[in-house]
């Protein structure tokens, strides 16, 4: 019951996080702007993507990675092969 209860009282939305956060970085007297702060983020982001791409986009970057690379769910590997090919027609197209 008692960790119930703290659960409780500690837990808050993501957002209320985020918000709380980005108030912790622009807090008077530390000369943070709302803009200055957006700029940071977009540029950590940017860096970020830059780098998982570099990472991934090599010859088995993200197939071989184990620690990154979502496995297909077991209930779900039965359609798998399915999927992989289209589906065909009992029509040929006519070259002319």
């Amino acid at each position: 019951m008692a960790l119930a209860i703290a659960l409780l009282a500690t837990a808050t939305p993501a957002s209320a996080q985020f918000d709380k956060l980005l108030k912790g970085l622009g807090g008077q007297g530390s000369g943070l702007s709302d803009a200055k702060i957006a700029d940071g983020l977009k540029e950590a982001l940017q860096v970020a993507t830059g780098k998982t791409v570099s990472l991934t986009g090599k010859t088995d970057g993200y197939f071989g990675n184990q620690a990154i690379k979502i496995l297909m769910p077991e209930k779900l590997k039965t359609l798998e092969g399915d999927t992989a090919a289209p589906p065909r027609s009992g029509r040929r197209s006519r070259s002319r």
